[in-house]
């Protein structure tokens, strides 16, 4: 059974948070998705996703209440796919555009959402094996290894 995460609208107001992090509005999505278009394009290796550009499914996932845009001083930056499952919330998909990868922001990124989520038992995700660095960002944020099944690495964090 799915559970959709209740509707919030967090604002980043401590002073060591970077962004905002807001539910995508319709009229974002567009911005949204080119933006995910170009993280996952930017990286060749990432382009096994499936759907990483695809309209239909990023308004699904607006439709469902489960994406959300990252800002950075009002620009956007990036986006991310939650959802609740039981009492776990999966990070589905987490991207930042070129202009601003490899500064740190998935690792601030994902401190954020703990924060936003702290009603949650776990929280959890999912890398392909291969993709060293998105796994020791995940061991780096002391997330654990559950499983690994056809060369993907799942990962939690219990709370």
């Amino acid at each position: 059974m799915v559970c959709v995460a209740v509707v919030k609208t967090v604002v980043a107001t401590k002073k060591n948070d970077f962004f905002t992090i807001n539910k995508t509005k319709n009229k974002e999505l567009d911005e949204l998705v080119n933006c995910s278009f170009l993280a996952f394009h930017n990286n060749q290796s990432e382009l096994y996703l499936a759907n990483y550009n695809d309209d239909e499914w990023y308004q699904k996932q607006l439709n469902q209440q489960n994406l959300y845009s990252i800002y950075r001083k009002k620009q956007l930056v990036g986006g991310i796919v939650l959802r609740r499952n039981l009492q776990s919330l999966v990070i589905d998909r987490l991207f930042i555009h070129p202009n601003f990868q490899n500064k740190d922001y998935e690792m601030k990124v994902i401190k954020q959402v703990e924060k936003m989520f702290a009603d949650a038992n776990s929280f959890e995700v999912y890398a392909p094996l291969w993709n060293h660095r998105t796994n020791h960002l995940y061991q780096q944020l002391n997330y654990r290894t559950i499983k690994i099944e056809d060369d993907v690495a799942y990962f939690r964090k219990d709370i």
